[in-house]
């Protein structure tokens, strides 16, 4: 990555933690003029997806970094993970399924604990057990895991079968 890019790259980071996300915005869309890179695009889908909630730009951002690292897990699960939040469902099961074919991520947890949602809103407990489990393989201190198989243990299936 060329040192000017970096450069800007840098400054969106400190706008961020300034909370001044549309000048962050400007800088990130400004590095694209000098080289266009994963990063960049990986930061412009963060800033829309979590400072902004503007999704659908979240998901574009995050495809097109996806289209410059193809073999990206992280973002797999990044784009799986708007999709969920946009009630895409079925496309989110899809792009996290696809993600955890990729080598291992630090990330992998949170693609797991998604799919355990997922199926637990299709009626389907066993697999969010199963989801769960692997998630907690991944990051046994995830609480949010930990607390939904706590529920999913009383609620849903014989002690047994956990």
């Amino acid at each position: 990555m060329e040192e000017k890019t970096m450069h800007l790259l840098r400054q969106a980071d400190e706008m961020i933690k300034k909370n001044k996300k549309e000048t962050a915005e400007y800088i990130l869309l400004h590095s694209l003029d000098f080289e266009v890179t994963c990063e960049q695009y990986r930061k412009l889908g963060k800033l829309y997806s979590v400072h902004s909630n503007r999704l659908e730009e979240a998901l574009d951002a995050y495809r097109k970094a996806l289209s410059i690292c193809s073999q990206s897990a992280e973002l797999k699960i990044m784009i799986g993970e708007i999709l969920f939040r946009m009630n895409r469902r079925h496309e989110a099961n899809l792009q996290l399924t696809e993600a955890l074919q990729e080598k291992s991520s630090s990330l992998h947890y949170r693609a797991y604990y998604l799919l355990a949602v997922l199926f637990q809103n299709w009626n389907r407990p066993e697999r969010s057990v199963r989801y769960l489990n692997l998630s907690l393989k991944c990051r046994e201190d995830y609480l949010p895991a930990v607390k939904m198989l706590n529920y999913l243990k009383n609620k849903y299936l014989p002690s047994k079968a956990v």
